[in-house]
């Protein structure tokens, strides 16, 4: 029997293979707007992943008056690397497998929706809805992906990369799946826990 009618996943990191160039990018824009060593600036980076950008910065630097031209230059340059991005190799066939299984696919994510869309159109991606910042923060995105499916959070498996995402799922309800940088089991991961 399975578990799960819905999979749920973050963009960036779990679609998207742009986390090395985010990571480069937000390490940069740190250095450079807060003066901070390179080390210092990647880890800050890294500790506050899976949030808006704007929302890193007021956590790694509370109310500074250069927080607004930080996230300004870095959403900037997510722009132009998501010219770029590419799926990773196992989404497309993990999209397909779900589909066959008749679970419902969905995008909860702080990345914009026009970029989100563009990507989903570009590599012809087909997931039953995309949620994106404009729907407010994860968890209120997954609780809408539960309204719009009609399922019960138990229902439903958000997989995501960092560890505020993990704290997303568990206050909305649902169980978590993290998807690390070696990505050679998620299929298997997932075929374990929706079936």
């Amino acid at each position: 029997m399975i578990k799960y009618k819905a999979v749920l996943f973050d963009f960036d990191g779990v679609i998207a293979n742009t986390m090395p160039e985010l990571t480069r990018l937000g390490r940069f824009t740190l250095q450079v707007y807060f003066d901070i060593p390179r080390f210092t600036a990647l880890q800050a980076y890294r500790d506050t992943c899976g949030r808006p950008f704007s929302g890193q910065l007021q956590e790694i630097f509370p109310d500074h008056p250069r927080n607004s031209a930080a996230a300004e230059y870095f959403e900037g340059g997510k722009d132009k690397l998501m010219l770029e991005a590419k799926p990773f190799n196992d989404v497309i066939s993990i999209f397909d497998d779900l589909r066959k299984l008749h679970i419902k696919t969905a995008i909860c994510s702080s990345t914009r929706r026009t970029l989100i869309h563009e990507f989903l159109k570009k590599y012809n991606l087909n997931c039953d809805w995309a949620g994106n910042i404009e729907y407010g923060p994860k968890n209120q995105q997954i609780k809408k992906a539960g309204q719009i499916f009609d399922l019960d959070p138990n229902k439903m498996l958000f997989l995501g990369d960092s560890k505020h995402d993990g704290v997303v799922a568990e206050d909305a309800g649902v169980d978590f799946l993290e998807v690390t940088f070696d990505r050679k089991t998620i299929a298997g991961l997932i075929e374990y826990h929706v079936n």
